[in-house]
């Protein structure tokens, strides 16, 4: 059975729902061709940050990972739309494969300057590699919810300690800054995502449904940025490069000097 509140709904364009959750929000109601109309545009935010933080990147002289990071958080948006506009397995896959890939890749970014010899350096890159393949495998014929959602929350909470200490390392104001974003947004992300999920009734009672779940993708949007953006701070002190903060249209980003 679909855990969820909309099992009764119509199927509109992409047929009867085939994945393993559903959302509070109804599904068709905006539209036949999109199942949850604002939990999948909401997801195009992922897409915007992931973007921008590449095209940064790469005009910084960013490593490759922030890259590769900023890229995966760009394949969960995309992914997250198709998910939330169709309800299918394969789709669904889409969007909780590219979050597991991308906590990976911040795990990469956040536990490789620790590892001094060369040879585990690359040893740590091919277990990362290898992990992510397995788990695309299981998860693909398992698809279990709870599962899923308690390997990726334990991944979140495993780097978010690291990213802490290296901020309390830090003298960077902004750094430190930038890192209150990054732990509130997740605060009250997960906020939303939890009344969603188990106050679904309670949010249609009220006049309008104030869709929890499309919330938490804006500000775990924000998050997902944030994040790396702050990595490219430390990592530039790291380096011994000469760097500045910058700020444009709302985005914050480092400048190499």
């Amino acid at each position: 059975r679909l855990e969820g509140r909309n099992d009764m709904a119509g199927h509109g364009h992409w047929g009867p729902p085939t994945s393993s959750i559903q959302w509070c929000e109804e599904n068709y109601e905006v539209t036949p061709y999109i199942a949850e109309f604002w939990n999948s545009v909401s997801s195009l935010a992922f897409a915007v940050g992931g973007f921008l933080g590449v095209w940064l990147s790469f005009r910084e002289g960013f490593e490759r990972r922030f890259q590769t990071l900023y890229a995966g958080i760009a394949g969960i948006g995309i992914g997250s739309a198709l998910f939330h506009g169709t309800l299918l397995h394969v789709s669904q896959q889409a969007d909780e494969t590219p979050m597991v890939w991308s906590m990976l890749a911040w795990a990469y970014v956040l536990f490789e300057p620790d590892i001094k010899r060369p040879r585990m350096k690359q040893y740590f890159s091919w277990g990362l590699a290898l992990y992510a393949a397995v788990f695309s495998v299981v998860h693909w014929f398992l698809a279990t919810t709870t599962a899923f959602q308690t390997h990726f929350v334990l991944l979140v909470l495993f780097c978010f300690v690291r990213a802490q200490r290296y901020v309390s390392e830090s003298k960077d104001q902004r750094v430190k800054q930038l890192f209150r974003i990054y732990y509130q947004t997740i605060l009250i992300g997960s906020a939303c995502w939890l009344t969603d999920l188990h106050f679904c009734d309670h949010m249609k009672a009220l006049p309008v449904n104030p869709q929890g779940h499309a919330v938490w993708h804006l500000f775990m949007s924000i998050n997902a940025y944030t994040g790396p953006c702050l990595m490219q701070a430390v990592r530039a002190h790291q380096l011994g490069w000469k760097f500045s903060h910058r700020t444009k249209y709302g985005f914050p980003y480092v400048v190499r000097s």
